[in-house]
């Protein structure tokens, strides 16, 4: 074997290494298969417990160097560093002391119960020592041969053929164990402290400075910080934190937020107990066996997959002021937990006592004594008894499922202990959650003091800190409090030469000479050397061993992450830096890092504003700039009032005064037009009328005016407004009006006709009705409304069309949505204000007291709040106390579709805001359309075979599975394809030629559920165009800018909430795009389509 081995070419050697690493990682992944996705599937009536992988054996092993008794699987040098540590056994107590402590009889029970107060009342104290001399001078031994974490951890070890009398101590182990751990982290805090002058700390930069000068240094240095590297202080928290939001940036949200409790009664800690002992007694047995649960725990998480594979995953421990620990973990799941899995997951009821009566116990029991009782449906299923101490008695109390807290039916039954399991469904609880998982220690004191200008680290970490018997042999024991998979890199960020230095006086001058390399440095060096790490893949996502990477066969993939070091954003030009380093790809050095097109910029910011990175007012100077070249003043000045309104430029009347003479072009071509004998150029009267015209709009989009966006409040009055408002309802071309109806409305259908009618009638009446038109998909709805339109307008009479959804809108002739045109908040259900918004004196009042006919389309969307609302405000407006103030309400839509949204609702609170609920209901007269108009018009068999699937499906006809409650579909419903490439080309067949067809574009569209897939077809399709690929890229900002620590820049460009595009665009000319939501409420429509016609830096040019 040796020869054929040395005879391997490298490609052989390769292939055999890797078929090696696939043996044993399958060999690994069998071992634990036998749990996979079974908390999908728990069965009460399966034995769990004793599984070789699971069950932990009685302590039993005993460690060859020391004696020491341990559990299988705990780490070798916990005892005794691997041997090297080795102590003389403790000498037993004296009589009687030691009958005392042995706890079987009355007298030494009373005694242990007591034993801090008798050891306060009598000090009972030994002393004693061993001074170590040299044999060959005679002289003493100063040297510490071992360090007091491993004195203390051989000390608190049971052992074969010694009695440790110290575990026999009781409440005095607790506080022994605590006194002594706070020595050693007293000790090592001391450290600190002793060495600040010892030790110092500067920039680089500074100490080369002054030494150059004058040699003085005595004045350089600063406090040394308590560092990162000292365990849970808060740098080594925040630490942890950050690398939990690099998680988050790279997969989301996690998935489950668990919470592990110990639990006292545990058998392998009742085995170990000593006579007369209970579990609080010994917490180093409390320690010792929950890591061991803890460890099991997460090897059936990441190992036997039970939640399905996990992606990444962290934990932190915690000891609350009781002193008891429990782990929170976060995981992160490569496939996702569906909505209709949850329940399967995640239990918040009592278990069934007959049919599980071990997971009933575990979840219920709670003090020592309790009883049980079955109770009756009505009564919500099963309760319990238990005793509890409420106050200074103990009172019995009754528990139901209101009491239960979220849990895992399958880990706390193999755990035997509550196991909590939260879904994790909203990015708001990532800030709850990552902070939370990395608190760190709790405090008992705080100060109240005056704010002292120089700032103690370590006396502040000290002040107060709390420490619990069981935190104190946990880290005695050098236990983990934190783990966490895939491991994340960090990249300094430092200015050049801005790198700290750490020196003493004698190492000052080498110090100068040579300054210590860095993350970020060496990270210069290597794309100076790699092509590799010039890529736009991760650097830091490289090995020697793994998957090989795509093009380049000496590079192997790792699963690592990595993130920069946070930088506060006071820190200018370095947290520009950091900017810079997530967008620059592969810098060779702080020059080329500063490098734009060619352009060495002298400062970071610079290089950042060039490439659009920082959000200040040259952006928006450069928008109109360029919007100038292309769009018309008024169209110019849709753009200025939007960016006063959306974007808060710190100084809008400099950019009126710099862009008022083209806002103002076409009022002064206008005024040329009319006097062509007159020399005329931009007067105040032309201005005044401009800024009259943005007022206008800014009052139509936002109800504010100019005054409070910082611009000059024109002259005008309040008629004027009023009248502009009047006429935007009534200005339609009488002409294209008429040869509309004549066009169409012969077209009509006998139902349509009926319906057309009767809504015509009621409004010549002039009595407030409220009309529902019943019309399920393809029946010709939108056509009559359209019709209906046309023949109130061309009356010149005002009939106002909205929809609940902008695509609704964008189909009737002047529709908009109802929340912009009826000022309804977009977050209705949790507004706190008065929805009757609209006064009396306003435009928008003056154009409802005049309407004839309101139209609301996809009405069924409708949260029946907004319809109460909108009735109370019209009879207030028009001064009528019939419904709907005197005018006709035109509800349209079909109840088989999209019920009002309610976020974390249930389908009874949906059917509760729907408008059948609404006291209005029993007023609405209800008009149906059926005829489908494709199998009408066309007389294709099949779009009425499918209208009628529909139709079925809608009104629940199509059976559902009892168990499931899943519906099954006809095959003849839909065609089936087997990959999204051929979805793709069944969708856009020949996209390559027909991209410049709007007809075309217009009848396809592919819907997803997620919008991660949305984003993916896109981009796939779009390769597909010609052209070139233009990136647009948000600026994303904190709110508080203290918060910019916590949330790195490049976290919030990783959040995707709904209703919001993604960090980064990338579109092409002829790009079809969707207009997301609208801030001119008077023009287009949220969902509006385009299709791009020009791609400027700051300006999107696109067609309807």
């Amino acid at each position: 074997m040796v020869a054929s081995r040395a005879a391997e070419s490298p490609e052989q050697w390769q292939t055999r290494r890797e078929d090696d690493r696939t043996r044993r990682s399958t060999s690994r992944a069998a071992r634990w298969a036998f749990m996979e996705r079974e908390a999908f599937q728990y069965d009460p009536t399966k034995n769990y417990d004793n599984h070789c992988q699971l069950y932990i054996e009685r302590m039993t092993e005993i460690y060859s160097y020391c004696d020491a008794f341990k559990w299988p699987g705990e780490a070798p040098g916990m005892c005794c560093s691997i041997g090297k540590v080795k102590l003389p056994s403790l000498r037993l107590p004296p009589e009687p002391l030691e009958s005392l402590m042995s706890g079987t009889t009355a007298t030494s029970k009373h005694f242990l119960e007591n034993i801090r107060k008798y050891n306060s009342c009598f000090q009972m104290t030994s002393f004693g020592a061993t001074s170590e001399t040299d044999p060959t001078t005679g002289m003493p031994v100063d040297r510490k041969k071992v360090s007091a974490v491993d004195f203390y951890a051989y000390r608190i070890m049971m052992r074969t053929g010694a009695v440790n009398h110290i575990l026999r101590c009781r409440q005095l182990f607790h506080q022994f164990i605590v006194d002594m751990y706070t020595k050693i982290e007293s000790e090592r805090l001391w450290f600190i402290r002793l060495n600040q002058k010892k030790l110092r700390v500067d920039e680089y930069i500074h100490l080369r400075d002054a030494i150059a000068n004058d040699g003085n240094t005595d004045n350089l240095d600063q406090l040394v910080i308590l560092p990162s590297t000292f365990t849970r202080s808060p740098r080594h928290m925040h630490e942890y934190t950050q690398d939990a939001m690099t998680y988050v940036k790279n997969y989301g949200r996690p998935d489950l937020f668990v919470t592990f409790t110990r639990n006292a009664t545990w058998e392998q800690i009742q085995e170990e107990l000593l006579d007369g002992q209970n579990p609080f007694d010994r917490h180093d047995l409390l320690a010792r066996v929950f890591r061991q649960k803890l460890i099991k725990l997460m090897n059936i998480i990441t190992k036997s997959h039970v939640f399905r594979r996990t992606r990444c995953w962290m934990y932190s421990i915690e000891w609350q002021k009781r002193g008891l620990p429990h782990a929170h973990i976060l995981i992160w799941l490569k496939d996702k937990i569906k909505p209709d899995e949850i329940d399967s997951v995640i239990s918040a009821a009592l278990p069934d006592r007959q049919q599980d009566p071990r997971l009933f116990q575990i979840i219920v029991k709670k003090h020592d004594s309790w009883a049980f009782r079955r109770g009756s449906p009505e009564d919500g299923g099963f309760k319990a008894k238990i005793k509890a101490k409420i106050g200074n008695s103990i009172q019995e109390i009754e528990i139901d499922n209101k009491w239960v807290v979220t849990y895992s039916q399958l880990l706390s039954r193999i755990f035997q202990a509550v196991i909590n399991v939260e879904y994790c469904n909203s990015v708001k609880s990532i800030k709850y959650i990552c902070k939370y998982v990395n608190k760190g220690s709790d405090q008992a004191m705080f100060d109240f003091g005056k704010d002292e200008t120089s700032i103690d680290e370590v006396e502040q970490y000290q002040l107060g800190r709390y420490i619990s018997s069981n935190e104190a042999v946990w880290r005695i024991l050098d236990f983990s409090i934190h783990k966490r998979h895939p491991r994340v890199v960090h990249l300094a960020a430092h200015l050049e030469n801005g790198q700290r230095v750490y020196f003493t006086e004698d190492n000052l001058h080498e110090r100068i000479n040579k300054p210590p390399k860095t993350t970020l440095t060496a990270f210069f060096l290597l794309c100076k050397k790699d092509e590799f790490a010039r890529t736009p893949l991760k650097v830091f996502k490289r090995r020697v061993q793994g998957t090989t990477v795509p093009g380049y066969p000496n590079i192997r993939a790792t699963n690592a992450l990595d993130r920069v070091y946070t930088v506060h954003p006071n820190n200018f030009e370095c947290f520009f830096l950091r900017l810079l380093l997530h967008t620059i790809r592969g810098p060779t050095s702080f020059e080329a890092l500063g490098t734009v097109n060619g352009r060495i910029c002298a400062t970071f910011r610079e290089a950042c504003q060039l490439i659009d990175l920082l959000e200040d007012d040259a952006q928006w100077d450069a928008t109109i700039t360029e919007a100038a070249t292309i769009q018309s003043p008024a169209r110019l000045r849709n753009l200025f009032v939007i960016i006063l309104l959306a974007c808060g430029p710190s100084n809008p009347e400099k950019l009126w005064e710099s862009y008022k003479e083209g806002l103002t072009e076409d009022i002064l071509i206008q005024a040329r037009r009319e006097n062509p004998g007159l020399v005329l150029n931009y007067t105040p009267d032309m201005f005044n009328q401009t800024l009259i015209i943005l007022e206008d709009k800014a009052l139509a989009m936002a109800g504010k005016d100019l005054k409070q966006l910082g611009l000059p409040t024109p002259q005008t009055t309040l008629g004027d407004r009023l009248t502009r408002e009047i006429l935007r309802e009534t200005s339609y071309d009488l002409n294209d009006l008429n040869k509309y109806i004549s066009r169409n409305e012969p077209l009509l259908l006998p139902n349509q006709r009926a319906a057309h009618n009767a809504i015509l009638d009621r409004i010549n009446r002039n009595v407030g009705e409220i009309i529902f038109l019943d019309a399920p998909g393809g029946t010709g709805k939108t056509f009559v409304i359209n019709l209906l339109l046309a023949k109130i307008r061309q009356q010149s009479k005002i009939a106002i069309a909205v929809a609940s959804s902008g695509i609704a809108a964008t189909l009737l002739h002047g529709g908009r949505t109802a929340h912009s045109t009826l000022k309804l908040p977009l977050n209705l259900t949790q507004c706190e204000a008065s929805l009757d918004n609209i006064s009396k004196g306003t435009g928008e009042a003056k154009v409802l007291q005049e309407c004839k006919l309101i139209v609301w389309d996809e009405c069924t969307m409708a949260h029946k709040q907004a319809l109460e609302a909108r009735d109370r405000t019209l009879q207030y407006l028009r001064g009528n106390g019939k419904l709907m103030g005197g005018a006709v309400l035109l509800l349209a839509g079909d109840f088989r579709q999209t019920l009002p949204v309610i976020p974390k609702g249930t389908m009874a609170d949906e059917l509760k805001a729907c408008w059948k609920a609404s006291y209005l209901c029993r007023h609405v007269h209800k008009l149906e359309l059926k005829t489908n108009m494709r199998v009408h018009l066309q007389g294709d068999a099949a779009a009425g075979q499918y209208a009628q699937q529909l139709l079925s499906l809608g009104d629940g006809k199509i059976a559902a599975d009892p168990t499931t409650g899943l519906i099954t579909i006809p095959n003849n419903f839909c065609n089936i394809v087997d990959s999204i490439e051929t979805f793709k080309t069944s969708v856009f067949p020949d996209i390559r030629r027909c991209f410049n067809d709007h007809k075309w574009l217009c009848e396809r569209a592919i819907l997803a559920p997620k919008n991660d897939s949305v984003n993916d077809i896109n981009l796939q399709i779009q390769q597909q165009l010609p052209g070139v690929d233009v990136s647009y890229k948000s600026i994303d900002t904190v709110v508080d800018i203290d918060q910019a620590v916590q949330y790195p820049i490049e976290f919030l460009n990783s959040l995707e909430p709904p209703g919001m595009p993604p960090h980064s665009l990338v579109f092409k000319v002829v790009s079809p795009i969707m207009l997301l939501r609208n801030l001119h409420s008077s023009k287009l429509s949220n969902g509006t389509r385009f299709c791009v016609k020009n791609l400027m830096l700051h300006v999107i040019e696109a067609t309807i």
